[in-house]
């Protein structure tokens, strides 16, 4: 329990000055006045110290498990980043809902990972929230890799706003696909694909990520 403690080492001195300002302080007007001098006193000088109330064992593990799950969204958030800028160098990379929709219904088995992109103002989208859904259904019925950014911003300084012709990207759905028919090694994908398998044993089977500021 939370409260004031005297330490151990108040001098004899400066407990007889405590008993006499006490004494003092009995005085009906100067009580109040006189009792918080004596505890500023006592404080400042050192001898008295604030106690919080200990924390619990699970208290402690509960604030450990936030360390931790942070420290792993932002690991996930930088290997994300690095595998965007490896497939685009790979030309390994399809943006946009209908074509990876079309990628998806073509040759499914070359599709290795899959990001969804919106922002706060397309939650009221039914249409994409539609799209989102199948695809979300298709990627976990083909055992294929899946999370979703809340910032189609960022994306957009990774993979560019416009496309060759000036026309604005669509960035709520990219995929990245193996190059050629043996699987792709890429340390990123690696990294990626274990956070998604945690994430599924916590029944997060779309775990929501953050890029890297």
């Amino acid at each position: 329990m939370g409260g004031l403690c005297f330490g151990s080492s108040v001098s004899a001195c400066t407990w007889d000055c405590f008993i006499a300002f006490l004494d003092y302080s009995k005085r009906p007007l100067l009580t109040l006045w006189t009792l918080s001098i004596v505890l500023l006193f006592l404080l400042f000088a050192g001898y008295i110290h604030c106690s919080l109330p200990a924390m619990t064992l699970e208290e402690i593990h509960g604030q450990d498990a936030v360390v931790e799950s942070t420290d792993r969204m932002h690991k996930a958030g930088e290997a994300l980043h690095e595998l965007l800028l490896s497939a685009q160098r790979q030309e390994c990379l399809t943006v946009g809902v209908y074509e990876s929709a079309k990628v998806m219904n073509v040759d499914p088995d070359r599709v290795t990972f899959c990001i969804l992109a919106a922002d706060e103002i397309d939650e009221g989208d039914i249409a994409l929230q539609i799209h989102f859904t199948l695809i979300q259904a298709f990627c976990c019925e083909n055992d294929i890799n899946i999370v979703r950014l809340n910032d189609t911003d960022k994306l957009a300084e990774i993979l560019g706003s416009t496309d060759e012709s000036g026309e604005p990207k669509d960035l709520h759905c990219s995929l990245v696909t193996n190059p050629t028919e043996d699987a792709w090694k890429d340390p990123a994908l690696e990294k990626l694909g274990l956070f998604c398998e945690e994430s599924r044993n916590l029944n997060d089977w779309v775990p929501v990520i953050a890029l890297p500021e």
